[in-house]
């Protein structure tokens, strides 16, 4: 258990979370270092993954969070303002904030709002390429620190829970991203290539690697599910399933994951599963850390 914690369980915990990413790694942080209760100032999606593991907590309002809270964590948001706009108002009551940075990548940009700045005074990252990114991006002022990975210790738990599959090293998952939205929403632009773009490309290309057989497609819960389906039904010739299962289960029922840039690689990387990467780009490559993936561009 984190020193802070072991000191703090009187104060009142309020964490503010918008979207899935950011509220994994919170949550896996409260599912190891326990309290007797948070204060959560969420969305529903990201109330999905406290509420999975167990976790005591009750929901508050944003300025009743911004009052009434003694210590304060957040994640980043793309979507939402949720978290700098919790940042900004609680660094003008000179509030200790401490946030969590899930990913490699758009780590400035997450703290822009109304085209300024704005910090919390801890950012915790939880590897060592996120730990250096972060000491190359931001201000001195603010102080960075890497954690034990409690998102990653959480999952692996979880997906040795359940049992590998009989075709297990037949089956692909492909796991979406919402790239379009949130690069328009980060830099005002179209990306060099879009979600459905990595899709078709995928779908097109798959039948390079051979022992591949049935294509399982797990939907970002901020991506259209339509969109994907209208790519699908142009390839009768594969086996293509559309997946709601959780992703520590899909885990160990797919040999292959697929994607473009998805931190759930990373996950799937540590897993032991066999990742491709599916940028429909030549030698544009993901920021993630890991190493001997399959990069369908040059199969």
């Amino acid at each position: 258990m984190e020193k802070h914690s072991e000191k703090k369980l009187k104060d009142k915990t309020v964490v503010f979370s918008n979207d899935p990413g950011g509220a994994q790694v919170l949550s896996s942080y409260f599912y190891f270092n326990k309290l007797e209760i948070i204060y959560l100032c969420c969305s529903n999606k990201a109330e999905i993954f406290f509420k999975e593991k167990k976790i005591k907590y009750k929901k508050i309002g944003f300025k009743k969070a911004i009052e009434n809270g003694t210590i304060f964590y957040t994640s980043t948001s793309w979507k939402s303002k949720l978290e700098i706009r919790a940042i900004e108002k609680l660094k003008q009551n000179n509030r200790k904030i401490i946030t969590f940075i899930d990913g490699w990548d758009n780590y400035k940009s997450r703290f822009k709002y109304n085209k300024k700045y704005f910090y919390p005074d801890e950012i915790w990252n939880f590897d060592r390429l996120a730990n250096k990114f972060c000491k190359k991006i931001f201000p001195k002022m603010v102080k960075i620190k890497q954690k034990r990975n409690y998102f990653m210790n959480y999952a692996i738990k979880k997906i040795k829970s359940y049992k590998i599959s009989s075709n297990y090293k037949n089956n692909c998952l492909f796991i979406t991203e919402p790239l379009t939205a949130t690069f328009k929403k980060l830099y005002n632009k179209k990306p060099p290539y879009s979600e459905l773009d990595s899709f078709y490309f995928f779908l097109k290309n798959i039948k390079k690697i051979k022992e591949i057989k049935n294509v399982n497609v797990k939907i970002h819960p901020n991506d259209e599910i339509k969109n994907y389906k209208k790519i699908s039904d142009k390839f009768n010739n594969l086996k293509i399933r559309f997946v709601r299962k959780n992703i520590f289960y899909l885990l160990r029922k797919n040999f292959y994951v697929a994607s473009c840039s998805s931190s759930l690689m990373y996950v799937a990387w540590k897993n032991k599963n066999n990742i491709i990467c599916t940028i429909p780009i030549k030698n544009l490559t993901p920021k993630l850390p890991i190493k001997n993936f399959k990069y369908l561009y040059n199969l």
